[in-house]
């Protein structure tokens, strides 16, 4: 797969049955006196909460090791390379002997000193730390490593013996920290002083190294002592490796200023995740990082390479899916809800999702919805409002019209055929369906549609919305309200030569989960088994 796909890859480890694999030292039991808070309590969480007790199907390390050193060694594309080592190192204590020694030398810091393994892992230099490294900024706490031989070396003029994709690093680090920051207002990254390896106290390290070389932009992971005694809690520090020149040879797309700068955006995003709760949902860290990179370099537009696997090419599958580059594609959910509420939304969402000491401990999704719930909404509600806004980007998004939409069967009516008859379709949880019917010549200018809906019962998170297309390009949204059986109707304009179409979105906006945080799946509610797939919903288009 081209490496410009390859920067945040899939970012689990799988069974060869999908179930997903996360720290097997995770406790979710009932939370103790200055411990995190339970995340299985209420609300968004599972109908039934886990005990805790990860099961004996969950592979062991050598699963975490196997896929590890794919990735390092350029021979697994599709997966991600931070989340691989984040569950690489929640396993290190597991491992033992020489496999041990192999994981601690994937883990470690491109300079953390040589074990005769640097050859076997992509990011790792076989030489020493150049002697005029680390530079650090003046402004922010950060420092950028590199090396002044064998491939690693960066290119550029050595003014003061600091080449200059060292000083471009540097420079663009202090724009990504100044805006994530101080500017977005996110939780600085945990200082590293617990660290393996660290020569420069609090600062946060960055190390160039030619990773274009097996596929991939840059990665962050986790550099923390605290992985190895009884820390109940699930903030960690870490640091992050770019590439060292992003060569156009390597990447293709965009300049490698550009690509520079969309990948620090993105890899340090995680590192401040790391911060909040670094064994978070994965798709939830990985659409919030990519939509980050929007944020910070909006001029770029990177991540619209993901958005052919996002909702809005791919309705039917879940929005909470960390399978694939899909997981990617979710940043187009939290464009939404930065366009509608405001960027602040997101962090409110870390905020209540904070795994660190005294926080809150929420997951995912249930994080979201209690910071829509302060705006008066629901996450099933604005779900299905985002559903709806796919049918139009180019009206609901500043920069939708360069968005792809999905395609979806659009029914003739007319006095041949005055209805659909029932549509039937089974929808998993977090996913949407459309369909739609326009009309024909002989369609009456003043002519309108009936819209009817046969949904499961709300509980299951049932929505359903109208979207009426006029010939003069506006449009016009209509809520269906479903009693509690699920059934609903609305009528809407259906004139020809007024309507261009009428669009029906039905969503399942289903957050329930059985056995959460046992890993057992690629969703959230970490790894839970959603309940509420697989459901029937059925619509009909009557002409009246």
């Amino acid at each position: 797969m081209p490496s410009h796909v390859n920067r945040t890859l899939t970012a689990v480890v799988t069974t060869a049955l999908g179930a997903v694999l996360l720290p097997l030292t995770l406790s979710v039991t009932t939370a103790e006196a200055g411990t995190a808070s339970p995340r299985a309590v209420g609300g968004l969480t599972p109908i039934a909460s886990s005990d805790g007790a990860l099961p004996d199907s969950i592979p062991t390390a050598q699963v975490a090791l196997r896929r590890a050193k794919a990735v390092l060694n350029g021979n697994a594309h599709g997966r991600d390379l931070t989340l691989t080592l984040r569950d690489l190192d929640a396993r290190l204590p597991q491992l033992r002997g020489h496999d041990r020694a192999v994981a601690k030398a994937m883990l470690a810091r491109p300079n953390g000193g040589h074990t005769g393994l640097e050859s076997r892992i992509g990011a790792k230099w076989p030489g020493d730390e150049a002697n005029s490294s680390p530079q650090c900024s003046l402004t922010v706490p950060v420092c950028v490593h590199w090396t002044d031989t064998s491939r690693h070396q960066p290119p550029g003029a050595r003014a003061n013996n600091v080449p200059d994709q060292v000083d471009d690093t540097l420079a663009v680090m202090e724009n990504v920290w100044e805006v994530e920051t101080n500017q977005l207002g996110y939780r600085e990254p945990l200082t590293d002083q617990r660290a393996s390896v660290d020569h420069d106290g609090t600062n946060f390290d960055v190390y160039l190294s030619d990773i274009g070389n097996i596929g991939y932009y840059g990665y962050c992971t986790i550099d923390d002592s605290r992985n190895f005694k009884n820390y109940n809690f699930y903030d960690r520090s870490g640091y992050c490796v770019v590439d060292d020149d992003f060569a156009h040879s390597q990447f293709p797309t965009n300049t490698p200023l550009e690509n520079l700068q969309v990948t620090a955006a993105h890899e340090f995003f995680h590192a401040i995740q790391f911060g909040y709760d670094s064994y978070e949902d994965v798709w939830y860290m990985e659409a919030t990082a990519a939509w980050m990179e929007d944020e910070v370099y909006d001029g770029v537009n990177d991540n619209l390479q993901y958005l052919k696997l996002s909702p809005l090419k791919h309705p039917e599958t879940p929005l909470d899916t960390s399978r694939g580059l899909s997981v990617y594609g979710g940043w187009i959910f939290f464009r939404y809800l930065s366009e509608r509420f405001g960027a602040d939304l997101v962090r409110k969402s870390w905020e209540h999702n904070d795994g660190a000491k005294g926080a809150p401990n929420l997951y995912s999704l249930r994080g979201i919805n209690r910071v829509l719930e302060n705006q008066g909404t629901t996450l099933g509600n604005v779900f299905a409002d985002h559903a709806r806004a796919n049918l139009a980007p180019q009206e609901y998004y500043s920069e939708g019209g360069s968005y792809p939409t999905t395609s979806y069967k659009v029914h003739g009516l007319g006095d041949r055929n005055r209805s659909t008859g029932w549509i039937n379709h089974r929808i998993d949880h977090l996913a949407s369906f459309y369909t739609g019917a326009r009309p024909s010549s002989s369609v009456g200018a003043n002519a309108h549609a009936r819209v009817q809906v046969d949904a499961p019962g709300r509980i299951t998170g049932s929505q359903a919305r109208v979207l009426v297309h006029y010939d003069n390009g506006t449009y016009v949204v209509k809520r269906v309200a479903l009693d509690g059986s699920g059934k609903g109707g609305v009528t809407v304009d259906f004139g020809r030569g007024n309507v261009r179409r009428v669009s029906v979105s039905l969503s399942n906006a289903g957050t329930r989960y059985s056995h959460c945080f046992r890993y057992r799946t690629q969703y959230a509610c970490g790894g839970g088994q959603p309940v509420d797939d697989n459901r029937l919903y059925s619509t009909k288009i009557t002409v009246t």
